[in-house]
């Protein structure tokens, strides 16, 4: 696991990356709901006003398509966001 960093998250907790992704990725402050929901999230602000919303780290990395895909953890593991380990999947249905 050479090629890869650590970001920090909140609750003491750390979510892995590929170093190439980490170059990107650091420059934002990534959280986590809780220890039962440990997906590394940021806030993201629409412009000026205070309307934001939450963009999971996985989904970014994957570029994943809103309401056509979502990302899965291929080893279940929701801290390991490394490429090798995230996949986008159809939606059912879609």
């Amino acid at each position: 696991m050479e090629d890869t960093k650590m970001i920090p998250l909140s609750r003491g907790l750390e979510v892995m990356v590929d170093a190439d992704d980490y170059i990107w990725l650091k420059h934002w402050k990534w959280t986590c709901n809780s220890i039962k929901d440990p997906r590394a999230k940021r806030t993201d602000f629409k412009d000026l006003t205070r309307i934001s919303s939450k963009v999971v780290m996985a989904r970014e990395i994957m570029k994943t398509r809103e309401g056509e895909e979502r990302c899965i953890h291929l080893n279940g593991d929701v801290l390991d966001c490394r490429r090798v380990n995230l996949k986008n999947v159809p939606i059912k249905g879609k």
